[in-house]
């Protein structure tokens, strides 16, 4: 009876996907192009940086300082003696995308059609960095005082969730390289992508941002 139904109406079903596509895109980029008020860019305070693949977002932070030392919920220089951490990269999605898509070509339908249109279990996917990032088109260097870095650093600890130790809560190591990932608080969803999430984490920081950030590009267009 259901197939029959969706055979019968296959192209209206498409032509509502396509539509709902492009007002999805549209509505994206548009937003993407209005800016939420922040703070003008310094040139001194802590340095953080904020990192894309061209589709996804991180934000790298210092392993420690006087603000915030993450060894005491990331204990992974514990797990990798004798190797240098000096940045920690966060990244929040989909637990289900993260855990099951290690690479691009692993990227299945049914997995991402599940992320975009289900909300869903996230993680945050946290990654050591040995050498400082980079800068370079798809890596920005920002500097935050340290009220706004305390701020970013809140943001981030308020998504975990934590074991009855106080370190965070992690579900399974990442694919190489010293990755993992840890239990996040939220759902993702069509309007809350991972880039959405880091446009939040910098718009509490008083970076400039974007009303609505779903890309990638999104994010990062208005970064200095």
């Amino acid at each position: 009876m259901i197939i029959r139904w969706l055979t019968r109406h296959s192209w209206k079903i498409l032509k509502w996907f396509l539509t709902g596509t492009a007002l999805y895109l549209l509505a994206g980029i548009l937003c993407s192009l209005i800016p939420l008020q922040g703070e003008k860019p310094k040139s001194i305070g802590v340095q953080v940086f904020v990192v894309s693949n061209g589709v996804h977002t991180d934000i790298c932070l210092p392993i420690r300082n006087n603000i915030q030392d993450w060894r005491d919920l990331f204990p992974l220089e514990e797990e990798f003696p004798g190797r240098t951490v000096r940045y920690l990269c966060f990244g929040w999605g989909d637990l289900n995308f993260y855990v099951n898509t290690p690479s691009w070509a692993d990227l299945k339908v049914r997995t991402s059609l599940k992320a975009i249109f289900w909300p869903s279990e996230t993680a945050l996917h946290v990654t050591p960095w040995s050498n400082e990032p980079e800068v370079h088109t798809r890596c920005r260097r920002l500097f935050l005082s340290e009220d706004r870095y305390r701020k970013l650093c809140d943001f981030i600890e308020a998504h975990l969730l934590l074991e009855s130790t106080g370190g965070a809560h992690r579900i399974r190591r990442g694919f190489g390289g010293g990755d993992a990932f840890y239990q996040s608080k939220g759902s993702y969803h069509l309007l809350r992508t991972c880039n959405e999430w880091t446009s939040e984490a910098l718009h509490v920081a008083g970076v400039q941002t974007a009303i609505w950030a779903p890309f990638a590009q999104s994010v990062m267009m208005h970064l200095p």
